[in-house]
């Protein structure tokens, strides 16, 4: 590196003729250094980083950029391997350094602006939801002084994040039958920036997840989703799902993110099913799905799982009125005329909105009344008993005759 010592000689001769002291002015110089970079897993909920597997990264492209945006060093590693490379560059000038792996191709850029433009759009929306696909790293490393530190520390992240969903049900209600028939991500992103946070404007359902082994894992380690970042911003002041689904209005809800759902319910009053609503985000007060995140859902089930409510986080219109009560009447008939007589109960099966008001007929003793599946009683022998109707679909409800046969 070259030294100019210069004399401030109009200095001089406004201080009086004295002279002034050498200045030493570094001058950038062309340099060629061995550059070494090492790739490393970014983390983002730990302190430190990892080295990377070398098997988690190929196909690698690796910029130098400039302070302008101009790529000084382009070069394709197909293998991943990119070892030490010789690059000439000025000596005490900041430069960019970009990396994009697994990219697939090489990819060459006519500055660092058109590189920060690029996005992927996935083809397969259910491959890449089931983690199988859209495994393209990137990382930079911005305004690093040359000759650069050796190796050269570049995290990498995941263009796409993790959803991982869990269940709880031991709060609900002993006399609630509760079953999850599938779980599903929905307003996944088409498309992605490489480098840039990603507002998706274009989104469709990702996979669902069903059947009675899958869904066993709900309530152990839970279901796992990938998907594109979605960063959809803040939803000031929302304490917990229901009252953020609510805030977010309508259009909102369109193109933030969020797992369905769909359970089977039998209470005693309803039976169906249920879709719940849970919009993901970092908390309750965001909707932001994040590159290289896990994000964390688990659900606790409990009480009556909000069979009454039917809102924007919680929908019961599919769920059936059950028979709630059975009434048989009169509720006292005294036979005094002899045997083989007759008579038609009154039934009145509650409430009206009930799907199945079906009932089966019955006679605690056959040998004094017998009834058909019309509910018409007729004597047989002089006694008591009771003959009783029991709903179909609730079993448990039913109404009942005390006869009196003389």
């Amino acid at each position: 590196m070259k030294k100019f010592n210069g004399f401030l000689f109009l200095a001089a001769m406004l201080c009086g003729g004295c002279v002034a002291e050498p200045v030493e002015v570094n001058v950038p110089q062309l340099e060629q250094v061995g550059m070494r970079v090492e790739f490393l897993e970014s983390f983002p909920f730990t302190k430190g980083d990892a080295a990377m597997e070398t098997s988690a990264i190929e196909d690698v492209n690796l910029y130098i950029f400039d302070s302008g945006g101009v790529p000084v060093y382009s070069k394709f590693f197909p293998d991943g391997n990119i070892g030490v490379q010789q690059v000439t560059l000025f000596t005490k000038s900041l430069y960019s350094v970009y990396a994009l792996a697994n990219w697939g191709k090489e990819e060459k850029v006519l500055s660092k602006q058109q590189l920060l433009e690029l996005s992927y759009r996935t083809p397969d929306i259910g491959e890449l939801c089931a983690g199988n696909g859209a495994a393209i790293m990137t990382g930079c490393v911005e305004d690093v002084t040359f000759p650069f530190e050796s190796p050269l520390p570049v995290r990498m992240e995941r263009i796409v994040g993790k959803i991982t969903v869990k269940c709880r049900y031991s709060a609900i209600d002993k006399n609630v039958t509760f079953s999850v028939k599938s779980v599903t991500l929905k307003n996944v992103p088409l498309e992605s920036s490489l480098f840039g946070d990603n507002v998706a404007a274009e989104v469709t359902d990702g996979i669902t997840v069903d059947g009675w082994t899958s869904l066993q894992k709900l309530n152990s380690e839970g279901i796992s989703f990938y998907m594109f970042e979605n960063m959809q911003g803040e939803v000031p002041g929302a304490v917990g799902n229901k009252v953020k689904a609510h805030m977010l209005g309508e259009q909102r809800r369109k193109v933030c993110s969020y797992v369905e759902i769909v359970a089977n319910l039998v209470s005693a009053k309803h039976r169906g099913d249920m879709v719940y609503r849970f919009f993901l985000g970092t908390s309750d007060g965001d909707c932001n799905v994040l590159r290289n995140n896990d994000h964390r859902v688990t659900v606790t089930f409990k009480g009556s799982v909000s069979e009454n409510e039917n809102s924007v986080s919680v929908d019961n219109g599919a769920l059936l009125d059950r028979v709630t009560e059975v009434r048989v009447a009169p509720s006292y008939i005294v036979f005094s005329q002899g045997l083989g007589k007759t008579h038609q109960c009154r039934l009145t099966v509650l409430p009206e909105t009930a799907y199945d008001k079906r009932v089966t007929w019955y006679s605690s003793n056959k040998n004094i009344v017998k009834v058909d599946q019309n509910g018409l009683m007729t004597t047989v022998s002089p006694g008591y008993c009771e003959v009783y109707a029991k709903s179909v679909d609730n079993s448990k409800v039913q109404g009942m005759v005390m006869i009196d046969v003389r």
